[in-house]
């Protein structure tokens, strides 16, 4: 009987698009009107961005943590007694922390929402910030820093999921991208006013971001998902009205959500929840939450495995070591102007060009400039006239290239692809293992970086980030769908399989 009532209210739904599509020339509701017939296309932009701009604030006090340490190590090394060993934990302890903090997210935007949990999450964030600032000796740094990563880790859950739960397909990878836009911005930040501002002073700044945030989004609405899943559909209808605007019929829109809701109410049930006759193995992970993981994962590992955040913590070292004539300080700057720009450029492709042909062209890219590094480092151990004079542009012009490729497409990407590729209730389990596995290879990445330019040289550590980016290309090539465009609900169909016409639907997600 159960069925037989789900079938009834997916027919009601479909009778209602279609008599929805047959009014498309009628007025929009007015004052005192008992009906909503609105255009589908009709819904309003603005309200979305300004949760996307807003929750991505989080990502600007994530990002100034993250940049932190390269302005800072100097003047911590000047003020405090510290080894090399303990300059690379205070580097490196932040991605420890974060491997903690993703679990933690998940759990926390489950059982106080989305939105909740940015705001709460913004009090142990300031706390970590005072650790630093007010730090007497390295004990605290690694506090500081640990708790920082906490909360950091967090962040990648729920500020991604509350983005894609709440945007129209069409605008969806934009907006999603704005994320790491905004951890680029607060990495600029860190950098800008690391220049001129003591190591405790600048903690004492990056006090405010997380405080910021929280304010922001106390004016905002909770995830329609979240809502729906806590039963509570009269707030998600409310919600959605708020991030669509006021002329726009969210009835369908909501009956979609509902029916992706309700789809896997298990991530460790396999059969599909629509369909009765489906096998049941209750013990093993389902499609719709194994095969999203698996592309998460990869996209995951290539992010880390190029090696990104040793080059972003060890920014100064890198230039010094080359021995360019630009200040550490100044080329830092460069360094974060560029991430800023190339993200805002990769931002604005997102929705035009597509993932897929965006990570192809960063690791494509990324690949040639990693092997200039290799370049030059290589020359200037074999050869150092050479490079005194002819190729001391290289090692600039490579990061800058380096970094722009990233932010394209390798640094947003994974993260906007895991906010949309898993259902619901797979969301807690699947975004905490890829964000655990994300931060923890960020820290073996980390702490092992100045150990491996010991064994191997510098040049050989560029060279094999250059070969590992060559197989991320290749991972994308094969395994990644194109999301662009697509529904929560499309991209979950694709996943399980289920449909007569799959085949057509992986085409679509391949080549979209």
């Amino acid at each position: 009987m159960a069925n037989t009532a789900d079938n009834q209210s997916d027919d009601s739904d479909s009778d209602f698009d279609q008599s929805l599509v047959d009014m498309r020339e009628a007025q929009p509701l007015t004052p005192g009107s008992s009906t909503v017939v609105i255009s589908r296309t009709a819904f309003d932009k603005r309200p979305q961005w300004i949760l996307a701009v807003c929750a991505s604030f989080g990502g600007v006090a994530m990002g100034a943590a993250l940049g932190w340490s390269s302005p800072a190590l100097p003047g911590i090394q000047k003020s405090m007694i510290v080894t090399e060993n303990e300059i690379s934990w205070i580097s490196s302890l932040i991605n420890v922390g974060a491997a903690l903090g993703g679990p933690s997210g998940a759990l926390s935007m489950d059982w106080i929402g989305r939105r909740g949990s940015i705001i709460v999450w913004a009090l142990p964030a300031t706390i970590a910030w005072m650790f630093l600032a007010y730090a007497t000796d390295v004990w605290y740094l690694y506090v500081g820093r640990c708790l920082l990563g906490f909360c950091a880790g967090a962040t990648c859950v729920f500020v991604p999921a509350i983005i894609g739960e709440s945007s129209r397909p069409e605008i969806r990878g934009t907006l999603g991208a704005c994320f790491q836009l905004a951890v680029t911005i607060g990495v600029l930040f860190s950098y800008t006013f690391g220049m001129v501002l003591s190591w405790k002073s600048l903690a004492n700044l990056c006090q405010t971001l997380p405080v910021m945030t929280a304010i922001l989004m106390f004016f905002m609405p909770e995830s329609p998902v979240y809502l729906i899943e806590s039963g509570n559909e009269g707030a998600a209808q409310q919600a959605l009205q708020w991030l669509r605007g006021p002329h726009y019929n969210v009835i369908p829109e909501l009956a979609s959500l509902r029916r992706t809701v309700a789809t896997v109410a298990d991530p460790f049930q396999h059969a599909d929840a629509r369909d009765p006759q489906s096998p049941r193995t209750s013990w093993l992970p389902s499609r719709a939450m194994v095969l999203p993981l698996l592309v998460s994962l990869g996209l995951m590992l290539n992010q880390q495995f190029c090696g990104i955040n040793a080059v972003l913590f060890y920014t100064e070292d890198i230039f010094q070591s080359a021995g360019s004539t630009v200040k550490p300080a100044l080329a830092t700057v460069i360094v974060g102007i560029t991430m800023v720009a190339a993200t805002l450029v990769g931002t604005l492709l997102m929705d035009l060009a597509g993932r897929r042909i965006l990570l192809m062209l960063s690791n494509g890219f990324m690949a040639v400039a990693l092997a200039g590094m290799g370049i030059f480092f290589y020359l200037k151990s074999t050869a150092p006239d050479l490079t005194d004079e002819s190729f001391k542009w290289l090692p600039i012009a490579s990061l800058c290239l380096f970094i722009s490729a990233f932010s394209i497409g390798v640094g947003p990407i994974p993260w906007l692809i895991t906010g949309e590729i898993f259902p619901p209730h797979t969301k807690k389990v699947a975004t905490s293992i890829a964000t655990a596995v994300n931060w923890s290879m960020s820290f073996v990445v980390t702490k092992m970086f100045l150990g491996l330019v010991d064994a191997m040289g510098s040049e050989g550590v560029f060279g094999l980030f250059a070969g590992l980016s060559v197989l991320g290309f290749v991972f994308t090539y094969f395994f990644v769908p194109e999301t662009k465009g697509k529904s929560l609900e499309e991209i979950e169909e694709y996943f399980i399989g289920r449909s007569s016409d799959s085949s057509i639907q992986y085409r679509s997600l391949r080549n979209d």
